[in-house]
């Protein structure tokens, strides 16, 4: 996260999500990149309240992009990761297997950290089936990288 003019971060996905955060009152923005790893540890709410510890941004303010990435349409976890997140962001598919909607989980935590939902937007698309994007599920190691990028210009 920066309050820097011309500075722009990057954050490098293959179906995790990326998360774009900007404060237009305070002129600070963050690129946050949530697996479920991170996102089970509230990776974007952690991001929140350091915005507002570290710039004195007001969460109500921000405005928030959640990117294209691996859909609950897509997305196939075990029971040891869909525990991890609330019953009404997973579906259980069978055999041990659940489908996880990461999107979800990540706009509920920016809700309870103060974002209002009018402030944020969250892209439709899934990664894996969408063959526009890169996917890890989908390609394995021969997988490329998208950029998800965020600056301020001076």
């Amino acid at each position: 996260m920066t309050d820097a003019k011309n500075t722009f971060l990057a954050v490098s996905i293959a179906d995790c999500t990326p998360i774009m955060l900007y404060d237009p009152d305070k002129n600070v923005i963050a690129g946050i990149h949530a697996g479920w790893r991170g996102t089970s540890k509230s990776i974007v709410g952690n991001a929140v309240q350091l915005m507002k510890q570290n710039y004195s941004v007001v969460p109500a303010n921000i405005v928030a992009f959640i990117g294209p990435s691996a859909g609950v349409c897509c997305y196939e976890v075990g029971n040891e990761v869909a525990e991890l997140f609330p019953n009404d962001c997973w579906t259980e598919k069978g055999n041990g297997k659940f489908m996880l909607n990461v999107k979800k989980v990540n706009m509920l935590q920016l809700l309870a950290n103060g974002v209002q939902e009018s402030h944020i937007e969250v892209h439709p698309d899934c990664s894996i089936h969408n063959q526009q994007y890169h996917s890890f599920r989908r390609d394995g190691k021969n997988s490329g990288r998208m950029l998800a990028v965020i600056g301020i210009k001076k």
